[in-house]
């Protein structure tokens, strides 16, 4: 298990995380940060970009307590684990804090494409605010990417975007109505806090 506590990036740099800026088929499991990351676009609690090609091999056991925040317009792409999830696997992973940007904001991923990037026994409780493709799990889901078993909580900015901001692929997943304060999503079901 490794840990970073503390940690503090201000930057105006892009493709920064706390341990990878872009992480090109890194295998990581049970790395654990707290702290806050403030730079200009694809922004993650523990890696900007996370780019994963053959055998495309799956994160695991990943949390980030972290604040992180993208200065940039436009598709900022910014998450609780990775701005950019490319081909990216993750399982047993989740995040708190805070998530905030323009386009491409969410909980765990900014953004996640390809067919292979697909999330499996996560959740998020982190708050998520952008100005559009914003979701408490996944801000713009596309390109084959998938969600399964997984869920968020935390409060997200609008009304669309509980589970996702943009994407219709989920199993199984579901985002907290009360909590979030969205009542709709493209993908996912939402349930309330007593169900």
């Amino acid at each position: 298990s490794f840990r970073m506590q503390g940690v503090e990036f201000d930057t105006g740099d892009r493709y920064v995380g706390a341990l990878i800026g872009m992480g090109v088929s890194p295998y990581v499991t049970d790395v654990h940060v707290t702290g806050s990351i403030s730079a200009k676009d694809y922004v993650g609690g523990i890696f900007g970009m996370l780019n994963v090609g053959a055998p495309y091999p799956t994160q695991q056991r990943l949390s980030a307590n972290v604040d992180v925040s993208g200065s940039g317009t436009g598709w900022t792409m910014i998450g609780g684990i990775a701005g950019r999830g490319s081909h990216a696997r993750i399982n047993e992973s989740y995040t708190l804090g805070t998530v905030s940007g323009a386009q491409g904001v969410g909980g765990m991923f900014g953004y996640s494409d390809g067919s292979y990037s697909k999330m499996y026994n996560s959740y998020s409780r982190s708050k998520v605010t952008g100005t559009s493709n914003h979701g408490g799990l996944v801000g713009y889901l596309s390109g084959g990417a998938g969600l399964f078993t997984s869920y968020s909580t935390g409060n997200v900015s609008g009304t669309n975007g509980g589970l996702v901001g943009s994407g219709t692929a989920a199993s199984y997943s579901y985002w907290d109505i009360n909590t979030s304060g969205s009542t709709s999503s493209p993908a996912g079901t939402g349930k309330y806090t007593y169900q």
